[in-house]
């Protein structure tokens, strides 16, 4: 089993985005397809801590730090944080997570 699992269905384009970012770095995974269960979607949804910081970028400013290094170490050389609209001056605030 792989350490990284995709669950994916057709019509997501977030999903479909994962996809090809991973096999252009080259990275083991394994993608479970046409994931329309809810009962699947919920049964990893409310998976305490550690399934919640796999899937999402949730951590302490130093935890999200160190992930970033880990993602750099691995190859990756973007990383973009989605800025919801009228709330445009958090950039300050993700810019003192990752310059300490």
């Amino acid at each position: 089993m792989s350490a990284i699992e995709l669950y994916s269905f057709a019509a997501c384009p977030y999903a479909q985005r994962t996809h090809i970012t991973l096999l252009e770095k080259q990275l083991d995974f394994e993608i479970i397809e046409n994931v329309r269960r809810k009962d699947i979607l919920l049964d990893h949804a409310l998976q305490p801590g550690d399934a919640i910081r796999a899937a999402t970028f949730t951590g302490t400013a130093a935890e999200l730090r160190e992930r970033a290094r880990a993602m750099e170490a691995a190859g990756f050389d973007q990383l973009t944080i989605q800025l919801i609209y009228g709330h445009e001056d958090a950039v300050q605030d993700w810019a003192r997570v990752f310059l300490g």
